[in-house]
């Protein structure tokens, strides 16, 4: 016997409930975790329990008609998640029956009905009412033909409920559909925190990004990146006009509520040209199956826009494993001070990221973590390369000893490979498997810019760097770092333009200002590039005595006094060490004294500075090309021997140390 009223079907069947109208499945009484694809399974076997359910009435049910997506493979995970919640087996079954190439029956005995004031149907009962309704015609009674018009009407209704089509689903499937613009591209906006709890935002940030992450693994999808997306935080805009400044056909929205261990997550998808919500769904588990959770999200939302995934894609967004709840609260955390790009920032997180790991010592995403800390320490020297890279490369060892498959583990030690080992061909392999793993990746796309210009490789380089920036494009960093590829090119009009993009967004932003300086100190522009230096060295605390003296030296001597004032200023700081070597490197090639320049650099090597891996490109070097010590230099480092590429104008002045 079944349950069942307007709502849908409730049925009691061995230790189990279900009720498909909540979506909700009960082992005596204990809530199990079922959502999505296999609630729709469960709710048409049972509504035909005893008969063979076809793999073409699941997959109409399921996908519609013009879904693309791997149809085996997905029906084949969503009956196994299915089977997983009943503690089910395929080899013996005691409640889903598979036959072979034709589809699936629900075998166990439907007992009693859940709700005594529901309306009970037997099953199979699908002649008894052709039956009755004849009679109560050939009477001819009007009380007997009113009956007849009411039970053919809930006939129509009964069947429709146990085809599982509402009026709804019919209308979206006949009109609204077909009529939609295709969605190739989405963001995921802010989560909301629903907790009132004002320290809780971590927790809402992290699971955006999360889910940024599971969406970025399917390739037919342009997914923007969190950082572009957060910047909406908050906002009262339109979502007309969010989509038009990132440029995508949907926007996902949602909340988190969190009490205790316990989860749930509401999710709206919304199209916007036409403007129409595409699907909305909530979902609810313990703290240590949030990834599983993000994955089967993932999935739901590539189902209602109907977009392909592959294969390969459908095994990443399965691919999941339980998580201690406060591990991965500790990697939130992490996350959302690292995100802060702040020295104190860094340091908050990796001191999270260590406290993650020592709750979960299988966390892969803390150890990645740990990773990418040491890495921006390293690369600005506020740890020693020699100590911070090791140390990174250690954690990055062991992540992917714990998931070999981590897009994430895969794309830093692409990084680390690049700007630490100097192993270009091994770099790019990984680069390569990281972006084929979630090419969405928007910085993983950037460091791929980053060694391809490396390598003198300006066409592939400002390709990946478009690229980074049209996942990611209301982000300042990838804004002046196209400009830095553009510098290196030697396009500096084009580069010019780009940085000034990044200023009229935020025009203190320090690394803009610099590089509009180098641009303009490249093309001859002293006086330009003298104005944009002192502004981003007041925008990033130099002394305003040194500062002035700078000023002084640039009246009397251009360019060069400017940098014999700041050599003169930072004496003490240069010759300790306290300065890295390389911006002194820098600093003596763009004054023309090869001798210290080459001194320094010989420092910088041992140091393993990170930037050396650029040394052929940059401008600021052209003075020593050509010289023997050079091509020694670049050959240890592992670069290609001098580039053809023509040298700049000028090269550029002091200040421009700090701009990388």
């Amino acid at each position: 016997m079944l349950s069942q009223n307007s709502t849908g079907i409730r049925a009691s069947f061995g230790p189990f409930e279900f009720d498909s109208s909540s979506g909700e499945l009960r082992k005596h009484g204990v809530k199990i975790k079922l959502q999505g694809q296999p609630v729709e399974i469960l709710t048409l076997l049972l509504s035909r329990p005893g008969t063979v359910v076809t793999r073409e009435e699941l997959q109409r049910r399921l996908w519609p008609e013009d879904t693309f997506v791997d149809f085996e493979s997905s029906l084949n995970a969503a009956v196994k998640r299915l089977r997983a919640a009943l503690s089910d087996s395929p080899e013996k079954p005691k409640f889903v029956e598979t036959l072979a190439r034709r589809g699936y029956r629900f075998i166990a005995t439907i007992e009693h009905p859940i709700l005594a004031g529901s309306e009970s149907i037997a099953i199979p009962a699908a002649t008894a009412p052709s039956a009755e309704i004849s009679a109560d015609a050939e009477a001819g009674s009007p009380v007997r033909g009113n009956r007849a018009k009411i039970l053919v009407l809930t006939g129509v209704v009964a069947i429709a409920l146990l085809a599982g089509l509402s009026f709804a689903r019919v209308r979206e499937r006949l009109i609204g559909r077909r009529s939609a613009s295709p969605i190739h591209s989405l963001a995921v906006l802010p989560l909301v925190n629903l907790s009132g709890d004002a320290e809780q935002e971590y927790f809402a940030d992290g699971l955006t990004e999360a889910l940024t992450t599971e969406l970025g693994k399917i390739s037919a999808l342009r997914v923007i990146s969190r950082t572009s997306a957060m910047q909406y935080k908050g906002t009262r805009k339109k979502l007309t006009e969010i989509t038009r400044e990132l440029s995508v056909d949907a926007v996902v929205e949602g909340t988190v509520a969190r009490s205790g261990s316990h989860l749930r997550i509401t999710a709206n998808l919304v199209q916007v040209s036409p403007e129409r919500h595409l699907w909305a769904e909530s979902y609810e588990s313990d703290m240590g199956d949030v990834l599983a959770l993000q994955g089967e999200l993932a999935q739901s939302i590539a189902t209602a826009i109907q977009v392909k995934i592959t294969p390969e894609e459908q095994t990443l967004l399965a691919r999941t494993h339980p998580v201690e709840p406060e591990a991965f609260q500790a990697y939130l955390k992490g996350q959302y001070f690292f995100a802060k790009f702040t020295d104190q920032g860094r340091r908050k997180a990796l001191d999270y990221f260590q406290q993650a790991i020592e709750k979960d010592r299988n966390l892969v995403l803390a150890y990645v973590g740990i990773s990418n800390v040491y890495q921006i320490l390293g690369n600005l020297e506020l740890v020693l390369p020699e100590v911070a890279h090791p140390q990174g490369k250690l954690a990055i060892a062991k992540a992917l000893e714990i998931d070999p498959h981590s897009g994430e583990a895969h794309a830093a030690l692409a990084w680390r490979l690049l700007y630490y080992d100097w192993d270009f061909a091994a770099s790019e392999k990984e680069f390569k498997y990281a972006l084929e793993l979630n090419p969405n990746a928007a910085a993983t796309h950037q460091g791929y810019a980053k060694y391809h210009a490396a390598l003198g490789q300006f066409p592939e380089s400002i390709a990946e760097m478009k690229r980074a920036l049209d996942l990611d494009p209301l982000d300042l960093n990838k804004m002046s770092e196209l400009c830095r590829v553009l510098f290196y090119a030697r396009r500096y009009d084009d580069a010019l333009s780009q940085c000034n993009a990044a200023l009229e967004i935020e025009p203190n932003y320090g690394e803009a200002l610099f590089l509009t300086g180098d641009v303009y100190a490249a093309m001859g522009k002293d006086l330009e590039a003298h104005k944009m230096y002192a502004k981003a060295e007041t925008r990033w605390g130099e002394n305003p005595a040194t500062i002035a003296a700078m000023g002084r030296a640039f009246v009397k001597s251009g360019l060069r006094g400017e940098a014999q004032a700041w050599i003169k200023s930072n004496k003490k700081q240069i010759e300790s060490g306290e300065t890295p070597p390389i911006y002194s490197a820098l600093l003596y090639s763009d004054c023309g004294r090869k001798d210290e320049a080459f001194t320094w650099l010989e420092k910088a090597y041992k140091r393993r500075s990170h930037y050396l891996i650029f040394v052929e490109v940059d401008p600021a070097f052209d003075s020593l090309h050509g010289d023997p010590r050079f091509a020694d230099l670049l050959r240890r480092i592992g670069l290609p021997p001098e580039l053809s590429s023509p040298p700049s104008l000028k090269s550029p002045g002091c200040g421009r140390i700090y701009s990388w």
